[in-house]
């Protein structure tokens, strides 16, 4: 019997095939990434959602882990992810440097998956956890048109680089509805909703 490629893990979820080239030590997984994702054509800068089904590797204070929407700086940057406290998700739309919003929630544990959309509207900014809202900014402007044009698994320029799990990562070009943004973060089941 040959086996090719097989791979034993202790995890919730699958990872992709990690070939050991004979070293003693073995190979390192390199850091996913993603790679042509976003232009100022796909990416509405003034209304849209940042979306992510997301957990982190550990509960690891004082490390800010995040993920965003960009123009590949941090001074016009949309950004969601966990900030250096325990189990404290975060968002953070800022323009021209200045923040606009700045919400965030309390989660019972950051090595669990939350499903977390980020509404961005001038003058209507939401977070939504696992079909719950559980912040709400009415004040606060977005960027001029174009101007986001990046998806990035760190701040926007570079730092607070995110390390987790990421099952899902969309950008919406519109404002969803409540109802919308409650249905997107919700774990019910296809099933049980038809019911």
């Amino acid at each position: 019997i040959d086996i090719f490629g097989a791979q034993l893990e202790e995890n919730s979820y699958a990872t992709s095939y990690i070939k050991n080239a004979g070293t003693a030590l073995g190979v390192t997984r390199v850091a996913d990434t993603a790679t042509g994702s976003g232009s100022s054509t796909v990416i509405n800068s003034t209304e849209g959602v940042l979306y992510a089904e997301i957990s982190a590797l550990a509960d690891d204070v004082g490390s800010t882990r995040v993920l965003s929407i960009s123009d590949g700086t941090g001074s016009n940057t949309l950004y969601s992810g966990y900030n250096a406290a325990s189990n404290v998700i975060q968002a953070q739309l800022l323009v021209g440097g200045v923040a606009q919003t700045n919400m965030s929630h309390t989660v019972t544990d950051r090595t669990d998956f939350i499903k977390v959309a980020i509404l961005y509207q001038n003058n209507n900014h939401k977070m939504f956890i696992n079909g719950v809202e559980v912040a709400t900014d009415t004040v606060g402007s977005v960027p001029s048109a174009n101007t986001f044009n990046v998806l990035k698994f760190d701040l926007g320029q570079g730092s607070f680089d995110f390390y987790g799990k990421t099952k899902s990562l969309q950008v919406y070009t519109t404002a969803l509805s409540d109802i919308e943004l409650e249905k997107l973060t919700s774990y019910t089941s296809f099933t049980a909703m038809a019911n």
